[in-house]
């Protein structure tokens, strides 16, 4: 500042032979110093710490951004991995479809036998149970006809009637 001041005035003496020279500049320049000088003083402080908080933000960002790089990498080694193991997980996987394949084949096969099996003894069951049926209808119907034609002939013939009743007396004694 005292060279600034220094300089100012020796410049001043050289120009004072003419009008509206330097020494024209002089009062607004010290006003300018005094000024400057009061802000730098005053605001010293403020700017150091704006300065600094700019600095912890751009410190806490390069932090952030090596964590996250370091991530990255992490992952695309991973990645690179998985795709120089492809192949083999390719291989790896099919042959468990493969497997899980043969295992539900054979479930399927096994669930079917038991299925049909278990139909053959139905259709076993209920054929034994219709046949059982249609025997007893068959034998009520022959009893009836039997019945039938027994009373058809006792009706026609009084004598057979006769004897008939005369034979049931004496089994019934």
């Amino acid at each position: 500042m005292l060279k600034f001041l220094s300089l100012m005035i020796i410049s001043t003496s050289a120009y004072a032979a003419g009008t509206g020279g330097i020494s024209d500049l002089i009062a607004p320049a010290v006003n300018f110093a005094i000024f400057f000088g009061i802000l730098y003083f005053a605001l010293k402080v403020k700017i150091v710490d704006h300065f600094n908080s700019l600095a912890d933000d751009v410190r806490s960002m390069m932090d952030s951004a090596a964590a996250k790089n370091k991530d990255a990498e992490k992952k695309l080694a991973e990645y690179e991995s998985k795709m120089k193991n492809i192949d083999s997980e390719t291989s790896k996987i099919k042959n468990e479809y493969d497997v899980d394949f043969q295992k539900f084949e054979k479930a399927l096969k096994d669930e079917t036998k038991t299925t049909i099996a278990r139909m053959h003894r139905d259709v076993e069951n209920k054929l034994t149970s219709e046949k059982a049926v249609l025997v007893e209808e068959l034998n009520k119907e022959l009893v009836e006809s039997v019945i039938a034609k027994t009373k058809s002939v006792l009706d026609s013939n009084a004598e057979t009637k006769k004897q008939a009743t005369n034979k049931l007396i004496s089994e019934v004694r």
